[in-house]
């Protein structure tokens, strides 16, 4: 799990209540139109919750699963991305990967179109694990490090690393 050493200045640890319509799956529900994947379960997982202020939140969910069972979450969610046909036109053009490759076994970072110094989702893949971070009010400038120290935090799915 990420830690505050791993964010921007500014940062604090608020818990581990992932509550709310941040998520990955909670966005594209409301922006894109629906595409009938169907998503692995996960085993297990874990979350954190970081705030600056007002202006900045960080939200990690780390989930394990089958490493066959991460690389087809991955998949979703490039296709996810790629198919999206946004709902409502007049306010959302869809969705987009900003990049890719950033760090660990496999990772994306996407987002509505338009809003990438706003708002994104980092998705990080490490063997059976996959870290979903949601960062709202982080310059984007600091993509590449977050996703580096969150691969590297995946070491075991534990607080050991």
């Amino acid at each position: 799990m990420l830690r505050t050493e791993d964010l921007p200045t500014g940062f604090r640890a608020a818990g581990d209540d992932l509550d709310g319509d941040w998520s990955f799956h909670a966005v594209t529900s409301y922006t894109c139109e629906e595409d009938g994947q169907s998503w692995p379960g996960e085993k297990a997982f874990r979350g954190a919750v970081f705030y600056k202020g007002t202006e900045g939140t960080v939200i990690e969910r780390v989930e394990r699963h089958s490493e066959e069972g991460a690389k087809t979450t991955m998949g979703n969610v490039r296709r996810e991305v790629d198919g999206c046909t946004p709902l409502n036109p007049d306010s959302s053009e869809g969705m987009e990967v900003f990049a890719s490759g950033l760090a660990g076994d496999e990772s994306l970072l996407v987002g509505r179109i338009g809003e990438k110094a706003t708002s994104r989702w980092l998705f990080v893949r490490q063997g059976e694990l996959v870290a979903q971070v949601w960062l709202k009010g982080v310059d984007p400038v600091e993509d590449q490090r977050i996703a580096e120290r969150t691969a590297a935090r995946l070491c075991a799915g534990t607080d050991a690393c």
